[in-house]
């Protein structure tokens, strides 16, 4: 999921109010989905995980 956040941040997709949805399918065919709108708090975070990870 990291690898998709970075690239979504590379091509300049990501910025405030972007919705960003999440749907885990069972193998059995169950499906749970989820979303939040992205926040200059979200991205702040996400640029020094990042950061973080890259070191």
């Amino acid at each position: 999921m990291l690898s998709f956040v970075k690239a979504a941040s590379r091509a300049g997709v990501m910025d405030e109010g972007t919705l960003i949805e999440i749907t885990v399918t069972s193998s059995t065919g169950q499906t749970i989905s989820s979303n939040i709108r992205v926040k200059q708090s979200d991205l702040e975070f996400l640029g020094a995980l990042k950061d973080a990870l890259e070191d």
